[in-house]
């Protein structure tokens, strides 16, 4: 009796362990395969992270000369002549990326300011009765030019190739790139104005600032 009563409690004991140890292995390579899975997934988040972080952070671009968006063609000259905004921000008149005129040099002041780039490449700031012929004379007003200006001077101005001095009023902002001594394409932009409105100024009782920018041929350009 003791004997039959063994044998089956045997069998059972066996089957108990089996059944347990298919239970431990499958637990035990559930274990592992989320551990492989879920170092797969973070693998490949990280990658998929820096892929993108890579294509969002794009190189600087390239700085051209006065800040032009695209460089000048070989040959010719950068310029730019940014007029004055309010009474805190200076005009700034620049030439083959050299500032000529504006804060940085502390060489401006209220109403017509003018930089003079001579043909021999020599660059000055004088009088403008005193530039050579052959010169470039780059002028930008700041806070009021207008009541400053004298019916001798709008002549002047209008010989050097002006077609809008005349019509800058009180607080207007006015960029012109003058000649003296030759004269510009008619296609050539050299000029720009915009008067101080009510209802429509940017700055109170003072309009947006404005510029002109270009690239100058000497070859070309000179008529």
């Amino acid at each position: 009796m003791v004997s039959q009563f063994r044998l089956p409690v045997d069998g059972c004991f066996k089957l108990v362990m089996v059944i347990a140890g298919c239970v431990a292995t499958w637990y035990v390579g559930q274990l592992v395969a989320e551990c492989m899975i879920s170092g797969c997934v973070e693998r490949t988040i990280s990658t998929v992270q820096k892929a993108v972080q890579k294509s969002l952070i794009a190189p600087p671009p390239k700085r051209n000369k006065c800040d032009h968006w695209t460089p000048c063609p070989k040959g010719t000259f950068a310029f730019r002549v940014l007029s004055g905004r309010e009474k805190s921000k200076p005009p700034k008149i620049c030439f083959e990326d050299e500032i000529l005129l504006g804060g940085v040099k502390n060489n401006f002041g209220r109403g017509m300011n003018i930089a003079i780039v001579e043909d021999n490449s020599g660059r000055m700031i004088k009088f403008i009765e005193k530039a050579p012929d052959g010169s470039l004379i780059l002028m930008a007003t700041f806070d009021d030019s207008s009541t400053r200006l004298t019916e001798d001077a709008k002549h002047y101005i209008e010989v050097l190739g002006s077609k809008e001095i005349r019509k800058l009023a009180f607080r207007g902002n006015w960029v012109f790139l003058g000649t003296k001594g030759f004269t510009l394409p008619k296609n050539f932009q050299r000029e720009k104005i915009i008067n101080s409105k009510s209802g429509t100024n940017r700055y109170g009782t003072w309009p947006a600032e404005i510029q002109i920018d270009g690239c100058f041929s000497p070859k070309t350009d000179y008529l």
